[in-house]
């Protein structure tokens, strides 16, 4: 997407994400196919945009909520600063009712660990009718905020 100055040549807006994966599931389930819109994490910095507010992510979020997507993850990008993952934890994962997953990754609120999102989702595609079985996992991560 357009916004971030170490690759120029990216050249999507945000509309242009949200009508592609708009009209490509349309077309898909014209088609008798499934397709899954999936974001695999790092929604927070280093798009230029996100970077412009306290904490990171806070208006972009508001946009990438309207993206219908099947399932997310969490990247490392939103464990940097504890104030970006709160940000997340109560105004990002909730929107997504168990899509957001991360399988392997806790916060601590108020003294208690518990799980960032869900820790796996199994649904089936609206098409044709095929289980799946989503996990969230973030690697072997070892530099979250010490706030969390």
């Amino acid at each position: 997407m357009e916004g971030h100055i170490k690759e120029p040549n990216y050249s999507a807006d945000w509309g242009d994400v949200y009508s592609f994966g708009h009209h490509m599931k349309a077309k898909a389930h014209r088609e008798g196919r499934d397709l899954l819109l999936i974001d695999s994490g790092d929604l927070h910095d280093g798009t230029g945009l996100s970077d412009t507010t306290n904490p990171d992510g806070r208006i972009t979020n508001k946009i990438f909520q309207y993206i219908d997507y099947d399932l997310l993850s969490v990247g490392n990008h939103e464990l940097y600063v504890g104030d970006v993952t709160k940000d997340m934890y109560y105004n990002f994962v909730p929107r997504y009712q168990g899509r957001y997953l991360t399988s392997n990754v806790n916060i601590t609120i108020n003294g208690v660990s518990k799980p960032l999102g869900s820790l796996y989702r199994k649904f089936r595609t609206p098409i044709n009718n095929y289980t799946i079985l989503a996990f969230g996992v973030l690697f072997d991560f070892h530099g979250p905020s010490p706030k969390l």
